[in-house]
């Protein structure tokens, strides 16, 4: 995509009807999403009755594509891609249809898979494919999400909500042999359940680092004896010594590979993982992995892969949040659960000794919204702790499901700042900000985000930023939805502010999200309850 166009993306997805917190179908027209038709349910259903076009032509095939009940588009990969001048092959033995671009660069696409191939590389894919069975033939569709052509194949995405119709352009076939960059490989996308400890893994990986083309790992001696670490040579195994440190060259086939576990009283594995020192040279390795430039791989107790610099990562973040159980949404007769995870905060005025909470004190009760049907599988419920002693006082928002902590922190005054981060993308997040107690900071952000009161501000000695908001509307006397300009191409950041004031000053709160092709109908429900939220916060 030129700058031109990723600079009319960038705009039409940030200038959209979010403001009233009506229909936004004007984002839904440019990343190549629909909106949720009102009545969907979380059982995903395929609405065929679209128009395909791809450079201009129509693609005549009742499989060209669907919208799902969710207002995620997809598009057959045969279609998509021969419209664009590239040629498919569908391989029925391997399951899987190959695109060749213009330029000679691969991808392959296997159905009902969370990921694709690339050059020989393995990438993660968002939402996935899917599969369309042609009734009247032996043959499948490979369906892949409409917004990620963009992404694969550089490729303009339109989609008019009104005509039911999606146009994708591109004016040639080729492809850049670089642009796997625009996606994560498979080993960058895992991470663990808020709920696991990662006890092996922090004394396993701690110390674990690659040099010279070498593994040096210590076994690491854990106060809990239930656990173990063998090194497989082929059909055998050897014990290792705890306390012992082991030097293994990579990708020598002769070296083996190490099993680390840990079980709990009965025998039933907590953790495990597989250390793969030369992946792709025997058959239970996942030979596939031997050609992706990952000189150590491992595999957790779920299947999972991941290198040993992610595996580092996420034990850096582990803690950050926990599992919290389920919080219940209602509306009228209809309640909806979302599962609610708990962000572990930095307090400034914590007293010396004591552990924060945070879980909440006690079950949190039902909370009076609605959350549209068919969004409860894709969103998630978020609480920090504003009070470090109580546990009865905080933050309870939503967000993406799977979004991850990456800073929350509560100041000795009482201000407050939560960032989430999307693991699959960072450039995704949700940023929260209070401001109950600095009152040249309140004072400054009221006049920046309240035009009306800019004056206010000024004659208060604390005048306002110039922001050139593309968009701001009035929810109430107190309440502002805006939209800005970010740096970030083919991002869109929208947000809520939120204010009081008096003689004696005010307070401030504010509510970003910035996402990209995350559905629309999202970010309406995302934004509509932090707005609902925020006076309680300040």
């Amino acid at each position: 995509m030129n700058g031109k166009c990723s600079r009319i993306l960038v705009l039409s997805l940030i200038i959209i009807g979010l403001l009233n917190f009506s229909s936004i179908s004007l984002a839904a027209d440019l990343d190549g999403r629909g909106s949720t038709e009102a009545g969907s349910s979380s059982v995903l259903t395929r609405d065929h009755a679209i128009a395909v076009h791809v450079n201009g032509q129509a693609v005549r095939s009742e499989h060209a594509g669907y919208l799902r009940s969710d207002g995620i588009l997809y598009v057959s990969v045969r279609g998509l891609a021969e419209g664009l001048g590239m040629k498919t092959e569908w391989k029925p033995k391997k399951n899987f249809a190959i695109v060749t671009t213009s330029n000679e660069q691969t991808f392959y696409f296997s159905p009902n898979k969370e990921n694709f191939w690339f050059n020989g590389q393995r990438y993660d894919l968002e939402f996935g494919t899917e599969s369309e069975v042609d009734a009247g033939t032996s043959g499948d569709y490979v369906m892949i999400p409409a917004f990620a052509a963009s992404k694969l194949f550089k490729a303009e995405v339109k989609w008019d909500a009104q005509t039911k119709q999606l146009n994708i352009s591109k004016k040639d076939g080729n492809v850049l042999a670089g642009s796997g960059s625009s996606f994560l490989r498979e080993w960058d996308v895992w991470s663990p359940e808020p709920s696991e400890s990662l006890e092996l893994a922090k004394a396993l990986f701690k110390n674990a680092k690659i040099a010279d083309g070498k593994l040096t790992v210590t076994v690491p001696e854990l106060r809990d004896k239930r656990n173990g670490f063998i090194v497989f040579k082929g059909t055998n195994e050897t014990p290792l010594q705890k306390g012992k440190t082991y030097t293994y060259r990579i990708g020598d086939t002769k070296a083996g590979n190490l099993y680390a576990y840990r079980t709990d009283p009965k025998g039933g594995i907590l953790e495990e993982y597989w250390i793969w020192l030369s992946p792709g040279t025997l058959k239970y390795t996942y030979g596939i992995y031997g050609r992706q430039e990952a000189p150590v791989l491992i595999q957790n107790k779920r299947g999972k892969i991941v290198s040993l610099e992610r595996m580092k990562k996420v034990i850096a973040d582990a803690g950050k949040m926990l599992d919290c159980g389920i919080v219940d949404f209602k509306s009228g007769d209809s309640v909806v659960q979302l599962p609610m995870y708990c962000a572990a905060a930095r307090y400034g005025a914590d007293e010396p000794g004591h552990t924060p909470r945070i879980r909440p004190k006690s079950p949190l009760p039902a909370i009076n919204f609605d959350i549209p049907r068919g969004q409860e599988t894709r969103l998630a419920a978020y609480w920090m702790n504003q009070n470090a002693a109580d546990g009865e006082t905080g933050m309870l928002f939503i967000a993406p499901r799977g979004w991850k902590v990456d800073t929350a922190e509560v100041g000795a005054n009482g201000s407050t700042g939560v960032r989430l981060i999307d693991p699959r993308d960072p450039k995704r997040h949700l940023r929260i900000s209070t401001i109950p107690g600095c009152q040249g900071c309140a004072i400054s952000a009221i006049g920046t985000y309240f035009s009306d009161l800019r004056q206010w501000a000024e004659d208060q000695t604390f005048p306002g930023s110039d922001i050139p908001f593309l968009a701001q509307r009035k929810i109430d006397a107190n309440t502002v939805a805006y939209a800005k300009p970010i740096s970030e191409q083919g991002y869109a950041a929208n947000g809520i502010a939120y204010q009081r004031h008096s003689q004696e000053g005010g307070v401030f709160g504010s509510a970003e999200l910035q996402l990209d092709n995350v559905s629309p109908d999202l970010v309406d429900t995302i934004l509509k309850f932090l707005a609902a939220q925020l006076p309680s916060w300040v």
